[in-house]
């Protein structure tokens, strides 16, 4: 971040330079080449996440202020991406670490939804839920009950 600010305080186009700008962003210094946002939309639907990253696999993200919430529209696409298979995120700019483990290595992504695991996240067995991601029906995977094994640890998430 550029300033030390309360992250209350920080704008969504604030941050995004700190991760997407070509010339200093995280995601970039990552490999993530190919990023696409939508310049202008009013001439697009409402609701498409803010990023698309595109590297050894394809991330969507919204992009959010620390305490906003996304839109009805937002949600209807976050969830008909994550449907379809998507590795999809909701990031606040309190996500800066997750944020950076998630672009750095290329995780198994297991998608989820909060029916297929009776509305709670397992942790352990060799996976970990990013508390960003988002879930299907849900929201973001840090707002579901966990069950934790109590032997994992994030170094236990299968990288390839």
């Amino acid at each position: 971040m550029s300033s030390l600010r309360p992250l209350e305080d920080i704008l969504e186009k604030e941050w995004a330079s700190d991760l997407f700008s070509t010339k200093r962003g995280l995601a970039p210094s990552l490999g993530w080449r190919l990023t696409y946002h939508t310049q202008h939309s009013q001439s697009s639907r409402s609701g498409f996440p803010d990023q698309v990253l595109i590297r050894d696999r394809i991330i969507f993200v919204e992009l959010k202020r620390e305490k906003t919430k996304p839109t009805d529209n937002q949600i209807e696409f976050l969830d008909g991406l994550t449907r379809a298979g998507g590795e999809v995120y909701v990031w606040r700019p309190s996500d800066l670490e997750e944020i950076g483990l998630i672009l750095s290595k290329r995780w198994v992504f297991i998608p989820r939804t909060a029916q297929n695991e009776g509305g709670r996240l397992h942790q352990g067995e060799n996976f970990w839920v990013p508390g960003s991601a988002w879930v299907c029906g849900h929201g973001r995977a840090d707002t579901l009950p966990v069950v934790d094994d109590g032997q994992t640890t994030l170094d236990d998430f299968v990288a390839v």
